[in-house]
């Protein structure tokens, strides 16, 4: 099947050179050339998932990250401009290094997304980045803080809430400060775009 998959692509994008690229955010991305659009990372993943990395990415036109050349979102493909890095974050050892090099990239880039009904709720990251931690061995910390904020969250859902909402915005905005995150908006992009 993914073997179909990259044929029908490689000739609608007229694709060639594929590398295998590991990744946490699709089930399958390779870095290729397109006669059409030079270097590209071809994702192939869950459709859900493409479908808001696609919005993210094309609600920013390119600036500031990479551009989205075509998609077919329903099948969970994208084709999107390859970025290479200058030192790849998985060779630093450190965690708080890779996190703040990391947080950095997307200082002031908060901008009002379009259509906020396609971005996860805070119930929904905060789920889906816990679990996402929770398999991950150099994550412990994080992943507390995160397990904490999951339980808040789920706990501000019951009908019998013990806890207002303003002690969950603060314990949330709190989460987002230690993540050296600007707000809501750049924490659910970089959940989605991490497939967390």
């Amino acid at each position: 099947m993914v073997l179909r998959v990259i044929n029908t692509y490689s000739d609608k994008w007229a694709l060639n050179s594929f590398q295998l690229i590991p990744s946490y955010s699709a089930n399958l991305v390779v870095r290729c050339t397109s006669a059409r659009f030079g270097s590209v990372v071809l994702k192939i993943g869950n459709p859900a998932l493409i479908s808001t990395e696609y919005n993210t990415l094309s609600q920013y036109y390119g600036s500031q990250f990479c551009k989205v050349f075509d998609a077919d979102v329903e099948s969970g493909v994208i084709l999107e401009e390859c970025v290479r890095p200058g030192i790849s974050l998985r060779d630093e050892d450190l965690l708080d290094k890779r996190l703040s090099v990391f947080c950095s990239l997307y200082k002031g880039m908060h901008i009002t997304p379009v259509k906020t009904g396609i971005y996860p709720t805070y119930t929904e990251w905060v789920s889906r980045i816990t679990e996402y931690m929770s398999k991950r061995d150099d994550c412990t910390e994080l992943y507390l803080h995160m397990k904490k904020a999951e339980d808040i969250c789920l706990s501000v859902s019951s009908s019998y809430l013990t806890i207002t909402e303003g002690t969950v915005k603060n314990h949330v905005s709190n989460l987002i400060a230690k993540l050296g995150l600007r707000d809501r908006t750049q924490a659910a992009y970089n959940a989605v775009r991490h497939s967390i």
